[in-house]
């Protein structure tokens, strides 16, 4: 599938069923993956229209951020 046509979907809300602030972004946007500590990896997308980047920081289970990294990839490449 087109990468243009795949978005990833943030909800930073950490509230059951509230998406006020829910963002999708996509693929094709995105900049980098960085992994800042043992529990946190950070998404850079290039926004529209923007100078910056918009930052995205996901906490994942500590220790397991190249595993989470490596899904992630592999769920958008196929």
């Amino acid at each position: 599938m087109d990468n243009n046509k795949k978005f990833l979907f943030c909800n930073p809300d950490a509230t059951a069923g509230e998406y006020d602030t829910a963002r999708m972004f996509p693929v094709s946007r995105l900049q980098g993956i960085q992994e800042l500590n043992t529990d946190s990896v950070r998404l850079a997308f290039a926004d529209f229209g923007l100078a910056d980047d918009t930052l995205v920081d996901i906490t994942v289970t500590d220790g397991t951020c190249k595993d989470y990294i490596k899904e992630l990839l592999e769920n958008i490449n196929f």
